[in-house]
C-alpha cells in the first residue's frame, strides 16, 4: 500500500489524472488490494462477530508498538526492543482477547487516538507527515479523545462496534475497489453501498442494532444472540 502514500496528492486535480496513477500499480500490488478488500469487506458485514479477533490483532499490534519503544529504550538494543515488543505484543493480545471490555475499551481508545493526527494533518494539508509542535499537540488531543471514545465504546458496546466496522471498513473497501478497477468515481457510490450493506447485514445477523441484554452486549462467540 505505499503507493498510495507516495502518490503526490496535491498535484491531483481531475479523476482522470486519479485514475492514471491508479493505472500504474502492478498485479502483486492488484493481489495485496484484493486481500484488504476481503478483509475490509468481513470487518463490514460481520465487525461485531469477528470483533474479539479484530481487539486480539489490534491488541498485539499496540502491544508490539508499545513493548519496543520501552525495551529499545531501556535496552539500547534493536534487536531486544523487537523481542520485548513481541512478548509485549502477544500478552496484550491475550489479555484483550480474554477481557473483552478492556479490549474494547483499547480499540476505541486507539481509533479516538488517531482522529486529531488526522484533522491536523488534513487542515495543514500534511502529505503523510506532520511537524515536531503538531505531532505534540496531536499526542495531547489524542489522548483526550482516545479516553473519550474509549469510554463510549465500552459503555455502547454493540452499537458502537456495528458503526465503527460498517463505516470504517465500508469506506476502505470503497477505496480498494476504486484502485483495482482504475476508477477513482466509484469510491464514494461503492463505500456507501457497503457502509448501507455493513449496517443491514450485522443488524440482522446479531439481533438488532442496540444492546437489549447482557448476554446481547457480548460478540456470539461470548454467548450473544445467535443468527437467525
Amino acid at each position: 500500500m505505499d503507493q498510495l502514500q507516495n502518490i503526490d496528492w496535491s498535484q491531483i486535480t481531475s479523476f482522470e489524472q486519479l485514475d492514471a496513477e491508479f493505472a500504474k500499480f502492478g498485479g502483486a500490488v492488484t493481489g495485496a488490494l484484493a486481500v484488504g478488500l476481503l478483509i475490509s469487506a468481513l470487518g463490514c458485514f460481520f465487525g461485531y462477530k469477528l470483533m474479539k479477533i479484530f481487539i486480539a490483532i489490534g491488541g498485539f499490534l499496540i502491544g508490539c508498538g508499545l513493548g519496543y519503544g520501552v525495551v529499545d529504550k531501556l535496552a539500547k538494543n534493536s534487536t531486544v526492543g523487537m523481542l520485548g515488543g513481541l512478548v509485549f505484543g502477544v500478552l496484550l493480545a491475550f489479555a484483550a482477547f480474554k477481557l473483552y471490555k478492556i479490549g474494547v475499551f483499547i480499540m476505541g481508545f486507539s481509533n479516538g487516538f488517531t482522529i486529531p493526527a488526522v484533522v491536523i494533518g488534513a487542515l495543514n494539508g500534511s502529505k503523510g507527515t506532520l511537524t515536531q509542535e503538531q505531532l505534540r499537540t496531536a499526542a495531547l488531543l489524542g489522548l483526550v479523545s482516545g479516553v473519550i471514545v474509549g469510554i463510549f465504546a465500552v459503555i455502547f458496546t454493540k452499537p458502537m462496534i456495528i458503526t465503527s466496522t460498517a463505516i470504517g471498513e465500508g469506506f476502505a473497501c470503497g477505496l480498494y475497489l476504486a484502485v483495482m478497477i482504475h476508477k477513482s468515481v466509484v469510491f464514494l457510490p461503492a463505500a456507501a453501498a457497503f457502509i448501507i450493506l455493513g449496517f443491514i447485514i450485522q443488524i440482522k445477523t446479531t439481533g438488532g442494532f442496540l444492546e437489549h441484554s447482557k448476554s446481547s452486549s457480548r460478540p456470539p462467540s461470548q454467548g450473544g444472540t445467535p443468527v437467525g
